[in-house]
């Protein structure tokens, strides 16, 4: 299989000099939006960095600067980030990005279903041509490509409720948070421009 890999030239992707890993999920949640819907993983660290760096949470971002400027915020913050603040958001990005942005929420569903997005693109547009739909199956389950704690119906049952919930959550003071920050920049950049 790696040789199969490696003449079909699927390793030199990362060879992107200047591109970044998005975590979603960030890897280290503060804000009350991932505290509320990752509530269930929260208090667990193996729980939580299995979900966290699991290929559905991740996002590949052309540049380093638009990674830095995403940080811990919100789902909803970095889906749409004001445009006039010069700031990257997912709905102005890639076309991955703008995928994960029209999702009204980001919760476990989420993940794993962007999850199995991923692994079937892999599988029909890298894999098709040395591997079958049940080798694929296979290696995806010993690889533990989908390992994190998510109990589909379960979960299903208080989704409604979740997203609601998350619904209810006033992100204002993270949108205040970035105009301050820009602000802040801004100044700078004026001030070295004098000096």
């Amino acid at each position: 299989l790696e040789s199969d890999i490696k003449e079909n030239n699927l390793n030199e992707w990362c060879k992107l000099s200047n591109s970044s890993i998005e975590h979603i999920l960030p890897q280290s949640p503060t804000s009350e939006y991932w505290k509320v819907a990752f509530r269930d993983y929260i208090n667990n660290p193996d729980k939580l960095n299995k979900i966290t760096n699991t290929l559905g949470n991740l996002l590949l971002l052309s540049n380093r600067n638009e990674n830095s400027s995403l940080q811990n915020y919100s789902f909803p913050v970095k889906k749409n980030l004001d445009k006039n603040n010069a700031r990257f958001s997912y709905a102005d990005g890639s076309r991955c990005a703008r995928l994960i942005a029209t999702n009204e929420c980001w919760t476990p569903k989420e993940i794993y279903e962007n999850s199995i997005r991923m692994l079937e693109f892999m599988r029909v547009n890298w894999f098709n041509k040395i591997l079958n739909k049940t080798e694929w199956d296979k290696l995806v389950e010993d690889k533990g490509l989908l390992k994190f704690e998510y109990n589909k119906e379960l979960f299903l049952q208080k989704y409604d409720d979740l997203k609601n919930e998350l619904n209810t959550i006033d992100i204002s003071k993270e949108r205040n948070e970035i105009v301050e920050i820009l602000s802040k920049k801004q100044n700078n950049e004026e001030y070295e421009e004098k000096n």
